[in-house]
């Protein structure tokens, strides 16, 4: 209610998504790093078979995937 969620399910699978993707974020840069690409098209049909709203992707991109600044 009040979110874009279709289902329970996809709540599930969005927040393992931003695990995910957070924790990759906090790793040093390799070609194998999620790219903002890479979680939207992982991110396709998981609301219950359609699509999460492209904006909302991309305000979790910013919040949780963007990549950080690493000083390794």
């Amino acid at each position: 209610t009040g979110g874009p969620w279709r289902s329970a399910d996809s709540v599930n699978v969005l927040c393992f998504s931003l695990v995910m993707m957070s924790s990759d974020a906090r790793l040093p840069p390799s070609p194998s790093s999620l790219t903002k690409a890479h979680f939207k098209a992982g991110m396709r049909q998981t609301n219950g078979g359609v699509d999460f709203p492209d904006a909302y992707l991309e305000s979790l991109w910013h919040l949780c995937g963007a990549p950080h600044t690493h000083t390794h």
